[in-house]
């Protein structure tokens, strides 16, 4: 509950939060990338119990480091900014609530019960709907193709072509 507490607030808060005894790790995949850092300072700026902040850089990262950290901290989130971030913490935690925003093609990762998460992705029907739109006299769109990273997404898209 915490967790989809802390996802609306990323969404629709003017607000600034803190929540007793509660405590939440930013794990950030990147900050060069422009909307990772204002997804990250927004957050900051609406979170005020924040634990830590754990950036994972384009370096190499020691994941064992990590692990040990976040079990230091012994969160009640860790708010995961980027596909890496989500996928680290996944790795590297149990029982704790997870939150991912700015994932691309989530569907693909491991999820738990205890996984939320903010999607700005459009659906495949709409993708669609938008080429046909800036490029009406397209007949054929080709797709580069890979089962661990867009099956399901080609999947429904040509079950929404049937449509």
């Amino acid at each position: 509950m915490f967790s989809a507490f802390i996802a609306l607030t990323l969404l629709f808060s003017n607000t600034v939060f803190a929540i007793d005894n509660g405590k939440v790790v930013v794990l950030d995949t990147d900050m060069t990338i422009g909307k990772y850092v204002i997804v990250h300072e927004v957050f900051k700026s609406k979170i005020a119990n924040i634990a830590d902040e754990i950036y994972l850089g384009s370096k190499s990262i020691n994941k064992r480091k990590i692990k040990k950290k976040i079990r230091q901290i012994d969160p009640d989130v860790v708010y995961c900014i980027g596909s890496r971030a989500y996928q680290l913490a996944h790795d590297v935690t149990k029982n704790v609530d997870l939150v991912f925003s700015s994932a691309i093609n989530y569907h693909r990762f491991p999820m738990r019960k205890n996984t939320y998460g903010i999607s700005n992705e459009l659906p495949q029907k709409m993708q669609m709907m938008m080429f046909r739109y800036f490029f009406p006299d397209i007949e054929k769109i080709g797709v580069l193709y890979s089962k661990t990273y867009n099956k399901e997404w080609l999947d429904t898209a040509i079950e929404n072509a049937g449509r």
